[in-house]
């Protein structure tokens, strides 16, 4: 029994991997791509051509996919040229397979902990390119709000379905009027819209209270985030914090 468990865990560990290394695909190449690009051509970019060193252009070997083993057989560098690989790219593919366990752990080997996992992907998609490119797409934002409603609708339970929808809407609802009023009123888009479609999503995958505690603590990170710019790289109070990547790191301790 202990030996099936084990074995199952270790899976899981690899199928995360191997969407962590995609995740990584999906950061690189998606902010690239103009708003303006169709889906279906945006889809097909992130699947073609293969993957392939950004420095010297080679394309990688098949054999040199396999998430977090190579960096460390690479000794991260690159095959071909030698240019070092971000570290980036092992510590998402560890991270989002940690994430994966954690979400079989909690509900075995169900639907609930499947789209659990896509929603921990796309978490970690947003989190990533919003705090590299002060961008949260689209596509990637209107699969959040479909996988969390279907992670909603799983719980089959009309108060907990009802609850996650009114604080989906409340959460929508307060960031929308802060970031029309800076609009408006101060002239300026101090809270991005990409970041008012998100607490929709967030707010439905954690209802009230715990939403309101979310909402502070990225609030408060932000605030911190702010300062050590501001101390450490001389950067002004007004620049732009990247809030949805504080929103989802917070998120994170409370959807599980």
């Amino acid at each position: 029994m202990n030996y099936i468990y084990y074995m199952d865990v270790f899976f899981v560990f690899v199928f995360g991997a191997i969407f962590g290394s995609f995740l990584n695909v999906i950061v690189y190449r998606l902010p690239q791509l103009s708003h303006k690009t169709s889906s279906y051509k945006k889809f097909l970019y992130l699947c073609f051509p293969r993957s392939y060193c950004t420095s010297c252009k080679k394309t990688i070997s098949i054999f040199d996919l396999f998430p977090i083993i190579n960096f460390f057989y690479l000794r991260g560098k690159c095959r071909y040229c030698n240019t070092k690989i971000s570290l980036r790219y092992p510590v998402v593919e560890v991270i989002t397979a940690f994430l994966f366990v954690v979400a079989y752990l909690q509900y075995g080997l169900t639907i609930k902990s499947l789209v659990l996992c896509i929603i921990i992907f796309l978490l970690l998609s947003l989190a990533i390119i919003d705090w590299e490119t002060f961008t949260l797409p689209d596509e990637l934002n209107y699969l959040l709000l479909i996988c969390s409603t279907i992670n909603l609708y799983i719980n089959n339970n009309i108060n907990v379905i009802i609850s996650g929808l009114l604080s989906g809407l409340f959460a929508f609802s307060l960031l929308y009027i802060i970031h029309k009023y800076y609009m408006i009123v101060k002239e300026k888009d101090a809270l991005g819209f990409g970041d008012v479609k998100l607490i929709l999503s967030i707010g439905i995958l954690v209802p009230i209270p715990k939403l309101f505690q979310v909402l502070i603590i990225s609030s408060l990170l932000g605030i911190i985030l702010l300062v050590i710019k501001k101390r450490y790289f001389n950067k002004e109070l007004t620049e732009p914090v990247q809030f949805g990547t504080l929103l989802i790191l917070t998120t994170f301790f409370y959807i599980f």
